[in-house]
């Protein structure tokens, strides 16, 4: 068959490789089709792709010939299945900083009141709120400018050696199901973390405003309070945002923090 086909063994190595770098890429929101579309992120995929087929050949040829008679197609569905999902996770992981921005965006518009400004995210396709989108749009620039992509990609690439191809499912941690809550339980705190003192400025602004009522009931508060929580949002974000962008930077994934999250997810 070898004759007839020369390059079977390597379009096999081929259509292993990708399903890992696909579901990785199409999970990442710096990766949606609001930015590459068509053709062109097919291209990329496998251009992508093909950096890492070398490694994941070397690793194959030393577990054998991927003959798929003799492997059988079951063999290599539960492969592409395991490679499928452990690329979301890559993804998911390599997102967490962009969903920190969002969230933090959008707490600080619903506390000062212009939650219903909500505008869409041309990268993950939800709605977001104005400074939300604002942040998020920072930390995409960051993440290219500042080397994340970088490490993104050398964490994928690295991958294919810590966690061979032709390698099955490993066992799941018995705290798994804590595991995944204490990543949904970070995600919140670092929100909460993140947007906290622009939190505490607008309702110490709102409470003032409120103890301005109780003496004049004639003044209109619920008029005021958005402009003025505004206000007070537009002059500490000036101060804060330099902070901020530092902070949410420190939130992108290396290769020590996908170790953790592995880690806590399989034993």
């Amino acid at each position: 068959m070898k004759d007839e086909f020369p390059f079977q063994n390597e379009l096999v190595v081929l259509t292993l490789t990708m399903p890992r770098m696909t579901a990785a890429l199409l999970m990442s929101p710096f990766f949606s089709d609001q930015f590459i579309q068509g053709l062109a992120r097919q291209v990329v995929i496998i251009s992508l792709t093909l950096v890492a087929v070398p490694i994941v050949a070397g690793a194959a040829g030393a577990a054998g010939p991927l003959d798929l008679g003799a492997r059988g197609p079951l063999f290599f569905a539960t492969i592409i299945a395991k490679e499928i999902g452990l690329g979301l996770l890559l993804g998911f992981a390599s997102g967490l900083a962009f969903w920190i921005a969002q969230g933090t965006g959008f707490f600080i518009d619903n506390q000062r009141g212009s939650s219903m400004a909500e505008t869409q995210d041309s990268a993950s396709g939800s709605s977001t709120s104005p400074f939300g989108l604002l942040l998020a749009k920072v930390v995409a620039v960051l993440f290219f400018v500042g080397g994340g992509f970088h490490a993104f990609l050398t964490l994928l690439y690295e991958s294919y050696q810590l966690w061979p191809v032709l390698s099955y499912f490993p066992s799941f941690n018995p705290n798994l199901p804590t595991a995944a809550l204490g990543v949904l339980d970070s995600l919140m705190h670092f929100i909460v973390l993140f947007s906290g003192p622009l939190i505490v400025a607008m309702f110490l602004a709102e409470f003032g405003l409120g103890l301005m009522n109780r003496f004049s009931p004639q003044l209109n508060v619920f008029s005021l309070a958005m402009a003025v929580k505004s206000g007070v949002a537009a002059v500490l974000i000036i101060l804060y945002l330099g902070m901020l962008v530092g902070l949410l930077r420190g939130q992108f994934v290396n290769r020590e923090k996908m170790q953790v999250f592995l880690q806590s997810l399989f034993s």
